[in-house]
């Protein structure tokens, strides 16, 4: 079960919004950037204020939940205004790809240097990070189908982080030790990491020898 299937949906929910940005002549490209940009503001958020429960400055934190909203929405925007305006391109599609990789890494990375979480566990983290997104991509470039299983797809991990940045401030006003919360929720996201790359690993593996 993943976020992803409610991808439709939501891609509904911005019609308005995508005829919007094709009346603009909006490129798709900037939109790509813009949720780049959301991405960035958000890592520097978490890891500025993250460390910091137990000071004013960890209801910083609670700005993070709608940047990664807007971060996910222009994710969908750019394909959509993309495919209304005549605009999609492979070159596009790349640039979609390395941007998400980047947003990635800066948003959970961020969460390593604020000190929530232990560096071995940052590394861990990272790396299964990496390997999920891998693993989304090459079963298609090898004749196979993109995978966006979870539990711990592109939009779930939004989700996670988003709820965290939620929780961490108000628990860090009860006194729980910021580190004991980062290592509660680094554990829950690895766990969930490892079973998305389990799972993508055998359905690939199955689609790919048939």
């Amino acid at each position: 079960m993943t976020l992803y299937t409610l991808k439709p949906k939501f891609q509904l929910l911005l019609s308005n919004i995508t005829e919007l940005l094709v009346r603009r002549h909006i490129y798709p490209d900037a939109i790509t950037l813009a949720g780049l940009y959301c991405a960035l503001i958000a890592a520097g958020l978490i890891a500025s204020a993250g460390v910091h429960l137990e000071q004013p400055t960890r209801w910083l934190l609670l700005l993070v939940p709608p940047l990664l909203a807007m971060r996910t929405a222009c994710n969908a925007l750019d394909g959509l205004v993309a495919r209304s305006s005549g605009l999609a391109r492979p070159a596009g599609a790349l640039l979609n790809e390395v941007c998400d990789r980047l947003a990635d890494l800066a948003c959970f990375a961020a969460l390593v240097f604020s000190g929530m979480v232990a560096p071995w566990m940052g590394t861990l983290l990272l790396v299964l990070l990496l390997l999920v997104s891998y693993l989304g991509a090459l079963p298609q470039a090898l004749g196979g189908s993109r995978r966006y299983e979870g539990p711990m797809g592109k939009a779930d991990r939004m989700l996670a982080l988003s709820v965290y940045c939620l929780v961490a401030p108000i628990m860090g006003s009860v006194g729980v030790a910021p580190l004991f919360l980062g290592q509660i929720f680094s554990g829950l996201l690895v766990t969930g990491l490892l079973a998305t790359v389990i799972l993508r690993l055998q359905r690939s593996w199955r689609e790919l020898n048939m």
